[in-house]
């Protein structure tokens, strides 16, 4: 699985890197104080994931993604018209469902990132500047699993989260999986391993997703077991209040 996912996903092009690609606008609020832009990292691979990459350099390029195609087209099952081709984002939005997937399994963890991204630009897209921040600057430290609610952790079973879910005794990340150790890649990725396996962290952007004045956090989980049997991608928008206490926005 791994092989495939590396090979397709094309990984010279997608370079880590610590900047945050601030979008250029900015908007004075009715205090006279300037708003906080919308910005994305390099993290948002989704430009480098097309068929002729584009540059997002503002918050209107991101649009130029939707339609554009990917640098794979996928041979899908269960979309709104059965058995479909999707080479671009429009196609993921108009026609998927939620038993969508590959026809070649193969193919999975490749469009989970395509479709992943594709979620990450919708949002940013949607995303206004903030008027106040209470966001660290470097949020993915070695606590943030004591802080982070719950629905970050990874599960493979779909009934195993579903109790999880349920049990209001369990509030955080660290509440659902213990984790053993933690790599700082940068100020925008971390891995956080626990037995069995591990969660990759990115930091895709920041922006106003929920339109309160506050500035929330964009992120994507890629979730794998060790051995490589198992790979998931999701994507999350969080945002924590002047008590910097975390809220989840979006999962």
């Amino acid at each position: 699985m791994k092989t495939l996912f590396s090979t397709m996903l094309r990984p010279a092009s997608i370079i880590a890197c610590c900047l945050l690609i601030s979008a250029c606008s900015t908007q004075k609020t009715s205090d006279n104080h300037r708003s906080i832009p919308i910005s994305w990292s390099s993290d948002f691979t989704l430009p480098d994931l097309l068929k002729k990459p584009i540059k997002t350099d503002k918050k209107s390029d991101i649009s130029k993604l939707i339609s554009s195609p990917w640098y794979y087209t996928f041979k899908m099952k269960n979309t709104k018209h059965g058995l479909a081709n999707f080479s671009s984002c429009h196609d993921y939005f108009t026609q998927t469902t939620s038993h969508t997937r590959p026809q070649k399994e193969s193919e999975m963890p490749a469009y989970l990132e395509l479709k992943s991204m594709c979620d990450a630009a919708r949002i940013l897209m949607t995303a206004t500047n903030a008027l106040q921040s209470y966001l660290p600057k470097a949020p993915l430290d070695k606590s943030i699993p004591n802080f982070w609610p719950k629905e970050i952790a990874s599960q493979i079973s779909t009934q195993e989260a579903k109790r999880t879910l349920k049990d209001t005794s369990l509030k955080t990340w660290s509440d659902i999986t213990h984790i053993n150790s933690y790599h700082s890649k940068s100020v925008n990725q971390a891995t956080y391993r626990y037995t069995g396996g591990y969660q990759e962290i990115n930091i895709i952007g920041r922006g106003d997703v929920n339109h309160d004045g506050i500035q929330d956090l964009i992120i994507s989980s890629r979730d794998y077991t060790d051995g490589g049997d198992y790979f998931n991608m999701r994507i999350f928008v969080l945002s924590m209040d002047k008590q910097h206490h975390w809220h989840l926005i979006i999962d």
